[in-house]
């Protein structure tokens, strides 16, 4: 009977413990060739937990990612307290530029983070890239105008001389 008491106790305080979260959002899905979108690493992690060292990796090697992906750049990892429902939690977050030069559907991969000798991966993002779509009824404009040049007949006898000068004076001596 003290077996079922002791469960009966223990149980629903297993059933609210707080748990470690890491996901990924992009701040846009459809996007258009080479257009950069913004990734933001949350990783939530229960204010009781102490970790030694945190940090964000990506997949790939330095600014290529695989799969068409380029990284524009990251942000520094910013650290805040927060609560919620009476749950006290620390949050990690960095943020990630990237850009894609391919159309199609392209799954950027989970990140991984890694915190004491743990490696926590986050889910992975699709994305929708396309050709910019461009008014097949608007005529063509022209991007600068075009410019006139005038050269009189004494600038190009002037050119003629000075290039070929030397010569005519060996020919006529």
């Amino acid at each position: 009977m003290r077996k079922f008491i002791y469960i009966l106790f223990i149980l629903p305080l297993s059933l609210i413990a707080q748990e470690i979260d890491f996901k990924a959002n992009a701040s846009k899905n459809n996007l258009i060739v080479g257009e950069p979108t913004t990734i933001e690493a949350k990783f939530k992690l229960p204010a009781n937990k102490v970790i030694d060292s945190l940090y964000f990796k990506l997949a790939g090697n330095g600014d290529t990612l695989g799969n068409n992906w380029e990284l524009w750049g990251k942000s520094p990892i910013k650290k805040s307290s927060n609560q919620s429902e009476n749950d006290y939690f620390i949050e990690y977050l960095q943020e990630f530029t990237i850009a894609n030069f391919d159309t199609g559907k392209y799954e950027f991969p989970p990140i991984a983070a890694n915190f004491d000798s743990s490696t926590l991966y986050s889910n992975s993002l699709l994305f929708n890239i396309k050709y910019q779509e461009i008014d097949q009824e608007e005529s063509i404009k022209n991007i600068k105008p075009i410019k006139e040049v005038y050269i009189s007949w004494w600038e190009y006898l002037i050119h003629f001389i000075s290039k070929y000068g030397l010569l005519i004076l060996i020919i006529i001596f």
